[in-house]
């Protein structure tokens, strides 16, 4: 029932996925939130990202508290003169390209967090370019074997089957690169911790009112989304105390959990998804 370690929820969603995805991005969000460097904003259906006032973007290099890719995502949520950015300005940036190198830099920077710590046996972006290339390599070619093939070779054709063959494993490596790193002895015993505290978030016992009254779903909600269990997490506070957090603003009523869910998840869970379609295609 207790966090196991220091891990960020980006680093634990990387623990558990393999790679960097879209529930990474949405857990660096809300925890950036939680600590105070943005404010969540619904107003009237429309969702906004407000910059803290305590918040200098030419400062945040300095910060002890944010790790790289914190800093990284913060400077592309805004501008150095902006104090809020909506939908728009997100959709904007990504349309533009704004957002690709930046956004690959985040991912970077928490593969290489995760791989600092010695959760992986290699590291992930290296080994996931290498078995990609070596799949493009080998599909081209086949390709180029299969078309020289048919053109030249004398019937029949049979062995044509072994350039097929060929193009088909070449596209089941490239699909599988992403998936292939590997963690080491200490990144496995580390996620079955992790396991253990995503169970005992997804129990279906209700906690206790005590605990609901002491911010424990706060607490927790960035490791949650990190895990894939923020909705197991939030029906254990169904009927319980709730206090808004001060760092989501809305001008929707928020009376229960319910409406706080039904209102947040949508809006992180687009974001996350804008910002994981524009990185790069080499991460």
């Amino acid at each position: 029932s207790q966090v196991p370690s220091d891990l960020s929820p980006a680093e634990v969603a990387i623990l558990l996925e393999g790679k960097v995805s879209n529930r990474a991005i949405s857990a660096i969000l809300i925890d950036l939130a939680k600590r105070n460097y943005i404010n969540i904003i619904n107003k009237d259906g429309e969702f906004y990202f407000g910059k803290r006032k305590n918040i200098d973007l030419g400062t945040i290099e300095n910060s002890p508290d944010l790790k790289d890719y914190d800093k990284i995502l913060l400077s592309k949520i805004f501008t150095s003169n902006e104090l809020s950015s909506n939908k728009e300005d997100i959709l904007f940036r990504v349309s533009h390209h704004v957002f690709y190198r930046k956004v690959a830099q985040v991912y970077v920077r928490i593969y290489q967090a995760a791989t600092d710590k010695g959760y992986f046996s290699k590291d992930p972006v290296k080994s996931y370019q290498k078995h990609r290339l070596f799949g493009l390599t080998l599909f081209f070619i086949a390709f180029i074997g299969l078309i020289v093939g048919l053109f030249l070779s004398i019937e029949p054709k049979f062995f044509l089957i072994f350039w097929l063959m060929m193009l088909f494993t070449a596209t089941l490596i490239i699909k599988m690169a992403p998936h292939l790193p590997q963690r080491s002895a200490q990144g496995k015993a580390e996620l079955i911790k992790w396991l253990e505290f995503k169970n005992y978030l997804s129990k279906s016992e209700p906690i206790d009112s005590e605990q609901a009254r002491s911010s424990l779903f706060e607490k927790y909600l960035p490791y949650a989304v990190a895990l894939g269990c923020e909705i197991e997490w939030s029906k254990r506070f169904l009927g319980k105390p709730f206090t808004v957090p001060n760092w989501y603003i809305s001008t929707e009523s928020v009376v229960v959990l319910e409406d706080f869910a039904n209102q947040l998840f949508p809006i992180i869970g687009f974001v996350s998804r804008a910002l994981a379609v524009s990185r790069e295609p080499i991460i």
